[in-house]
């Protein structure tokens, strides 16, 4: 009896011994499986306090550049109230450049534009100089078609300041932080750089003329005559647009670039 009892005593204590075992391990898991919650619930946390507090730092940017119509002078506001009202633009064009008549160049073909930060400049005649720029708001492409390359670049909105159309697509705030905006006469403004580093390296002198009569008969939406401006080296620049429409819906794919077959790709850094 002795022994029974004594055997039933040990088998008693493992089965003690063992449940207790199990409860700690349970405990243990629990316990870890709870910090595990505890610290995903920390990050989640801090994850979703700096999204709100991007958010809310994005917010606080975007108030501070907001136009302020106390701000702006009277020719300033009917200018930016007349681009403001450009959400698509496509025209053909006429450039003629030059620094006097005898020394003067012509060029002609499509632009297309949509805010924000997308264009197309394609030039069509003549042949030897037949090119495009395309930019979709990432990226950029300079596509000269007799060189037979492409030039791909991230998208720099600074790359294109140089162009008149770019002005189009700006953020409102940057035409009046940029740009003194005087009225010439009826639906004509002139635009001169603040700062010394827009006319030094772009533009100077634009001049932007707005179409007395809409084709499209929509009051929501302006047309454009011509430009013009002075460009590096005192080149006058003349640019007349004809067959425009605004506000248009354009494809997905207008502002994206797939080089043909056989031509070079070269992105910028290997140009540098």
């Amino acid at each position: 009896m002795a022994s029974i009892t004594m055997r039933t005593m040990q088998i008693l204590l493992f089965t003690t011994l063992f449940l207790l075992n199990s409860y700690c391990l349970s405990v243990l898991a629990a316990k870890k499986t709870n910090e595990i919650a505890f610290l995903q619930n920390i990050e989640e946390g801090s994850q979703a306090y700096e999204a709100a507090k991007k958010k809310e730092q994005e917010q606080a940017d975007l108030a501070s550049r907001r136009l302020n119509v106390k701000d702006l002078d009277k020719d300033s506001l009917e200018f930016i109230d007349k681009i403001r009202k450009i959400q698509t633009y496509s025209a053909d064009f006429v450039q003629n450049e030059g620094t006097d008549k005898n020394n003067s160049r012509q060029i002609s073909g499509r632009v297309k534009l949509a805010r924000p930060g997308k264009f197309l400049w394609t030039i069509t005649s003549p042949e030897k100089e037949r090119q495009s720029y395309i930019a979709n708001g990432i990226k950029s492409w300079h596509y000269d078609v007799g060189l037979e390359q492409v030039v791909v670049d991230n998208f720099n909105a600074k790359k294109l300041a140089h162009s008149p159309f770019y002005i189009l697509l700006d953020d409102l705030y940057n035409i009046n932080n940029n740009y003194t905006v005087k009225k010439i006469a009826e639906n004509t403004f002139g635009l001169q750089p603040k700062n010394k580093t827009t006319g030094d390296n772009y533009i100077t002198d634009l001049k932007i003329v707005f179409s007395n009569t809409n084709p499209n008969l929509n009051t929501k939406s302006v047309v454009i005559k011509n430009l013009s401006f002075t460009a590096a080296e005192q080149k006058k620049i003349l640019i007349d647009l004809s067959n425009s429409v605004v506000n248009s819906p354009m494809g997905p794919n207008t502002f994206n670039f797939v080089p043909p077959k056989g031509v070079d790709i070269i992105t910028s850094d290997e140009i540098m």
